[in-house]
């Protein structure tokens, strides 16, 4: 079997030899062939046909590569290096990855909030579940935008620490309040708080 050194050196050879449209459609039958045969491939399998995915996305357009994140966001053995460099890359690529990929571990997700932004980290707030390590970044680390929608999302789990900062904006954010409001799974700290900032705004209007 050739080594895998060997066959990236052959294969980043053949990126530079061939045009960007060409390296597209070899990326794309590369693809096809690994979507139909994930479920067989064992870890070795993936991680080799990974590593050479990984040489023409690097070298294909954006267009390219929206398509390539979009096919492979929502399969189990999907290569994990691939996937992490598609959700480090601009937003149309990484936001399916973000949103439905489970190779995406809590580490890979707060890396990528803490050095992307805004627009990475409203992605990762539709993800169908987050943990407490995970939204307790978004809460301290976004803005009001991604405040709101990791707080609206019904799957989002929060520390204590979180949900306390979350109402401290709430205090500010009547908005955001009404969001945590609706929420059945805070602290009772948490939770008791809110209905005293609500009577605090109730009797300033009156």
């Amino acid at each position: 079997m050739i080594a895998l050194g060997q066959l990236l050196t052959d294969v980043d050879a053949s990126v530079e030899r061939t045009s960007t449209p060409d390296r597209a459609r070899a990326l794309s039958r590369l693809t096809d062939l690994f979507v139909r045969g994930a479920d067989a491939f064992d870890a070795e399998q993936v991680a080799l046909l990974g590593a050479v995915m990984e040489r023409f996305a690097a070298a294909i357009e954006i267009e390219a590569r929206i398509e390539l994140a979009d096919r492979l966001a929502g399969l189990g053995k999907a290569p994990s290096g691939l996937i992490l460099k598609l959700a480090d890359d601009e937003i149309a690529v990484a936001r399916p990855v973000l949103v439905r990929s489970p190779r995406l571990d809590d580490a890979a997700l707060v890396a990528v909030a803490r050095g992307r932004g805004r627009d990475h980290m409203l992605a990762i707030c539709e993800r169908e579940m987050l943990s407490p390590l995970v939204t307790d970044v978004l809460v301290a680390e976004g803005d009001g935008v991604v405040r709101h929608a990791v707080a609206g999302n019904a799957g989002a789990r929060f520390s204590s620490a979180g949900a306390a900062r979350l109402v401290a904006f709430a205090r500010t954010d009547e908005g955001l309040g009404e969001v945590l409001a609706g929420r059945g799974d805070l602290p009772e700290e948490a939770v008791r708080q809110l209905v005293a900032i609500a009577k605090a705004r109730a009797r300033r209007r009156l």
